[in-house]
């Protein structure tokens, strides 16, 4: 596969991305999928942390920290400070937040896992991997 080849298939990919169902007003796929982790993560502890989805995002806590506010504001989260370290955040999911996760994450994979069904859980695998490997090459050109 030359270059040009790979170009056009992360075009497509960006293409099927964009088919993605419309978003509410103020919710980007970022804050989506930032709802998600917290979704994700409240399933393996009892507490979750903005420094927790930090980490697992593995994106700098600051750019989190805005996104949680801006979140807290419309009513998808609910930042509680710590009872032990006030400089510690704990964020949940409101009902509103609950929903959003439900139809823009829970019932979208559902609908896109019928419509894949005859393409290959391997083949899903390794496209996941390549865009992995070729997005740390070319972020490591950045720096």
């Amino acid at each position: 596969m030359n270059e040009r080849e790979m170009f056009d298939a992360l075009y497509l990919a960006k293409r099927i991305w964009e088919l993605q169902p419309e978003l509410p007003s103020g919710l980007s796929s970022g804050s989506i999928h930032i709802l998600d982790c917290i979704d994700q993560l409240k399933t393996k502890k009892s507490v979750v942390y903005v420094s927790d989805i930090s980490n697992f995002l593995e994106l700098p806590r600051p750019g989190i920290t805005k996104v949680i506010r801006q979140l807290a504001q419309m009513g998808y989260v609910k930042k509680i400070a710590d009872a032990k370290d006030h400089r510690m955040v704990q964020v949940e999911l409101t009902p509103n937040g609950q929903a959003v996760v439900q139809k823009y994450v829970t019932d979208y994979f559902q609908t896109i896992e019928k419509k894949l069904s005859n393409v290959s859980e391997t083949s899903i695998h390794q496209m996941a991997q390549t865009i992995e490997q070729i997005y740390q090459v070319l972020c490591k050109g950045e720096k």
